[in-house]
């Protein structure tokens, strides 16, 4: 059901006439979505696909995750409650709070409506043990390399090495249902389970009420089409692989930013052109730091002129923001047609930004955001 990253092509008039506006907008696109989250829910060596909230909190991605089946994960303390309550027949699906930090009200309040706690950290533990007691709760691992490992992936609980973390929660009265990898959007990170799983082993023997193995910000399977010569295994073989090395445990995975970036695009009018020899800068009136650090995390985005594809042409853009802050440009070669003012471009891989999305520190500031309902109805009865 997968469809092709270039699914806006499809799509050009709409989103054409969504631009005319003349204001950047986040555009989200229903059957992405629909096919991205459905593949990943219905993979069968999946138990369980949560969606993290904080990737993009909209109310229709929301209401399509939910009607996947998929649970969620979530960081701010308002949200489990919030999302019990949106979404009141969830039953099993789980609600995830796994904040990098909180306070203990937080956490009591989560436990309180309903939802599982994810610790990042060692210090709730040692800080509220009395919030922990005869409760139960998921850790955080880091993949990260272990000394004198050079190949191989070390795991240890965030801050703490999970010995220390197993005496703290036994002295909370806590019992670790779960054990959380974030495999950071990379199918390369899991890959690496192989050569870690003897360490992942004596961390389970830690914690023997484990039933749970939960990879964070799990990779969308790769796009039918346009696929290059070699490349990694299919995200289904991934997880079969893990389940072979650890079959007593329940498999869960969270879709983020990683799986739902290639749903959504970012429509932006050129307002001005200058050219000098070979370099073309564009500026657009749109902060350029929201896009410059999602890169930075390692998110890809392609640029295309929208209003001319179909023309040829190979021009090293240089994309500029509003406020032409030192540093705060984007710059690309990309083959096509060098843009002319009042032309729309058109911005990859945004599912994951924009006014819904989690990054409160950067927000896409003036931009609007619009949901592209699907033209026809998944063929398959959920």
């Amino acid at each position: 059901m997968t469809r092709s990253r270039k699914w806006w092509l499809e799509r050009r008039d709409e989103l054409t006439a969504l631009a005319a506006g003349g204001a950047p907008v986040f555009v989200y696109d229903d059957e992405t979505l629909n096919d991205t989250l459905f593949d990943l829910a219905w993979m069968d060596p999946l138990d369980r696909l949560l969606y993290r909230v904080d990737a993009n909190s909209h109310p229709r991605i929301e209401e399509k995750a939910y009607r996947l089946g998929a649970g969620f994960t979530c960081s701010a303390p308002r949200d489990p409650a919030r999302l019990l309550k949106t979404f009141p027949g969830i039953g099993s699906a789980p609600v995830v709070f796994a904040p990098l930090m909180a306070d203990a009200d937080a956490y009591a309040g989560a436990f309180e409506s309903g939802a599982v706690v994810l610790l990042h950290d060692r210090m709730p533990l040692e800080a509220w043990p009395e919030v922990f007691r005869d409760r139960d709760v998921f850790l955080s691992l880091d993949p990260g390399k272990g000394p004198g490992a050079a190949d191989t992936a070390a795991f240890r609980t965030t801050a703490a090495d999970p010995g220390r973390t197993a005496r703290l929660a036994a002295a909370a009265g806590a019992r670790v249902r779960g054990l959380y990898v974030d495999v950071k959007g990379r199918r390369a990170e899991i890959s690496r389970f192989r050569s870690a799983a003897s360490r992942l082993s004596e961390v389970l023997g830690l914690f023997p009420d484990v039933s749970v193995l939960f990879l964070g910000d799990f990779p969308a399977v790769p796009p039918a089409h346009g696929a290059r010569r070699g490349r990694p295994p299919e995200t289904k073989d991934l997880l079969a692989r893990i389940r072979d090395l650890f079959p007593r445990l329940d498999l869960w995975a969270e879709a983020g930013g990683a799986a739902i970036a290639w749903a959504g695009v970012l429509l932006v009018p050129v307002t001005a052109v200058r050219r000098a020899g070979g370099r073309c800068e564009v500026r657009i009136p749109f902060g350029m730091e929201v896009l410059r650090r999602s890169a930075k995390s390692g998110r890809r985005h392609g640029l295309v002129n929208l209003s001319r594809i179909g023309e040829t042409g190979t021009a090293r853009i240089c994309v500029t923001g509003d406020d032409r802050r030192a540093g705060d440009a984007w710059c690309l070669r990309a083959r096509l047609a060098a843009p002319r003012e009042g032309d729309i471009l058109l911005i990859t891989g945004t599912g994951a930004l924009g006014p819904y999305s989690g990054a409160a520190s950067c927000p896409a500031r003036g931009a609007d955001h619009h949901y592209l309902c699907a033209r026809k109805m998944c063929p398959v009865p959920l």
